[in-house]
């Protein structure tokens, strides 16, 4: 299977949010209310919202691409991270969704080293993301990636208050 990984553009909004809602929900929804779900969702995934996510100045999606469809993205925001980072130049790493047919094929890795080259690029030397605790598949693959954790904070998934863990890397 060839994969090609590029760089998302307005012209991918529709595609995206379509990708992003099917695995979100694949990924949390036997976990979480129906409502809690689709709260997240017409918030934060609405078509508005992707569209103005790819037009941000210092946000950046990579697209994994297979037969011309998506099967797996990242997104990340360019900034000062949380305070426990000291207000130091960092890149977030928000969003890594692959298509459950394709787990175990690399695109997971792939996408993340995309997200590294960028970080590296943009000469940021920490990279850092947040993690639900209770996703220990996630987990496992950021610390195989070479993150620890270095705090936690709320996620709020609709109206449920959520403890993501904060887990960074060093690319120095």
């Amino acid at each position: 299977m060839k994969i090609d990984i590029r760089q998302g553009n307005i012209d991918d909004a529709e595609s995206l949010r379509e990708f992003a809602i099917r695995t979100f929900k694949e990924s949390f929804e036997k976990f979480n209310t129906a409502e809690n779900m689709t709260l997240y969702i017409d918030k934060s995934l609405t078509l508005d919202q992707i569209r103005e996510d790819l037009k941000a100045a210092g946000t950046n999606f990579f697209l994994a691409i297979s037969d011309n469809q998506i099967v797996g993205y990242t997104k990340t925001n360019e900034g000062p991270g949380p305070k426990e980072l000291n207000k130091i130049k960092t890149l977030e790493i928000e969003r890594i969704y692959v298509d459950r047919r394709y787990h175990g094929e690399g695109i997971g890795k792939s996408l993340f080293d995309k997200c590294v080259q960028l970080a590296k690029l943009k000469k940021i030397k920490t990279v850092w993301l947040g993690v639900w605790e209770h996703n220990p598949n996630a987990v496992a693959f950021y610390k195989k990636c070479g993150f620890k954790k270095f705090g936690d904070h709320i996620f709020m998934l609709g109206r449920d208050a959520q403890t993501d863990w904060l887990m960074k890397k060093s690319l120095t």
